[in-house]
């Protein structure tokens, strides 16, 4: 989550010859508008992305090349990179990196421009502005930019897989269910708090894996018969320390550690009153 993935290998100027193979019927199309101007300020562009680096969103946009406009762009992105119409570019990117989501870690089936099409045509069909999202993420991103010293989150450029100032506490919902939430504190890096907050929306995304988590553990430990409240706790506490910092995500490090603090609550709301609802 919020990890850093490794650049794609592709470059703009495979993409624009996949494209221009693509037309091999005498109606050229916008084929016409892919001069030897338009291809030299693409790869121009893409180096330019490549070295400002973490410092790409303050590349200047331009909303037309040569005499490529907004609407030309979209074409040939919605038209023969998406769904692999041509070079099953977009397979490449989304397979990058294991083909998961850059922010939640989900099934990734989309692309997502993070220096949006709609302003930055240079960057339409540059794969370094492409990055492999899940459907949900990138529906909430829409066209977020960068506000200030706030910076959009650049997956081959930005790394936050730590998320330095995630806490975590909970609710009672109607009496009957314990429900983990998430927040960051003010320590937490101000760029980090704009996509976990704004951008992205990411503690309902926190909260949704969490309580299904409490789901899953309340269920196993009303299935257990016979489970004593002691040995629902120590059950908890060896699942809290076979956690490694370094291998499981921290959303799920945290949640553990809340459950075994606040266990009295938990194991009032989750196992008891569960197990009264069983009963009846």
């Amino acid at each position: 989550m919020f990890e850093k993935k490794e650049i794609p290998h592709i470059k703009v100027n495979e993409v624009i010859n996949s494209i221009k193979d693509s037309y091999k019927t005498s109606n050229k199309g916008y084929v016409t508008y892919i001069t030897d101007a338009y291809i030299l300020e693409l790869i121009k562009c893409e180096q330019v992305y490549l070295t400002f680096g973490e410092n790409f969103h303050k590349i200047k946009a331009i909303n037309c090349v040569d005499t490529v406009n907004s609407k030309i762009g979209t074409f040939f992105y919605e038209n023969k990179i998406i769904g692999d119409k041509v070079g099953n570019i977009s397979s490449i990117i989304l397979r990058n990196n294991g083909g998961t989501c850059a922010i939640c870690d989900a099934h990734a089936d989309t692309l997502d421009h993070v220096l949006p099409k709609s302003k930055y045509v240079q960057y339409t069909i540059t794969p370094v502005n492409l990055v492999p999202l899940c459907s949900r993420c990138n529906r909430v991103k829409k066209d977020k930019v960068t506000e200030v010293d706030k910076i959009i989150f650049h997956p081959y450029f930005h790394d936050y897989h730590k998320m330095e100032g995630l806490i975590i506490d909970y609710k009672i919902y109607k009496n009957t269910d314990f429900i983990p939430c998430y927040s960051l504190n003010t320590e937490a890096d101000i760029s980090f708090k704009y996509n976990f907050n704004e951008v992205f929306e990411f503690k309902k995304v926190l909260a949704s894996l969490a309580s299904h988590e409490v789901i899953k553990l309340s269920k196993m430990l009303v299935e257990k018969e016979n489970l004593s409240k002691q040995q629902a706790n120590l059950f908890l506490k060896c699942r809290k320390n076979s956690l490694m910092s370094e291998l499981d995500p921290p959303w799920k490090i945290l949640l553990y550690e809340l459950l075994v603090k606040e266990f009295d609550i938990f194991y009032k709301y989750e196992v008891l009153n569960k197990l009264k609802q069983s009963n009846l």
